[in-house]
């Protein structure tokens, strides 16, 4: 009876023991999936954060460039002494308005 005592003792021991060792072993396994999900959360956040910065950064260099553009209008369409540089012709421009423009600048008044 002695021997089915330790035996069962040992075999009670040894269960507890392999059970302890399994459910640390889920702890530490269901652990480390939450760490890599908090992981995934924080780069997929810096990602959209990186995003939003450079989408930031592009409308601010976009609105750099109108106001140059919009300065650089204003320099050509500038009235100097009572002449317009501005012709307000374009790429489109039909040959009815380049004909006016240039009948119109044939009339102008030119200093010496």
């Amino acid at each position: 009876m002695k021997k089915t005592q330790k035996v069962l003792l040992i075999s009670g021991i040894s269960a507890v023991a392999l059970f302890g060792v399994g459910f640390a072993s889920f702890k530490i396994m269901e652990n480390s999936n939450e760490y890599e999900k908090a992981q995934l959360e924080i780069e997929a956040r810096e990602a959209k954060e990186q995003m939003e910065r450079e989408s930031e950064d592009v409308k601010i260099k976009a609105q750099r460039e109108a106001k140059a553009k919009a300065a650089e209008l204003e320099a050509k369409t500038a009235i100097y002494d009572g002449l317009e540089f501005e012709t307000g012709l374009d790429d489109d421009s039909t040959e009815t308005e380049v004909m006016d423009v240039m009948h119109k600048m044939t009339h102008q008044k030119v200093r010496s």
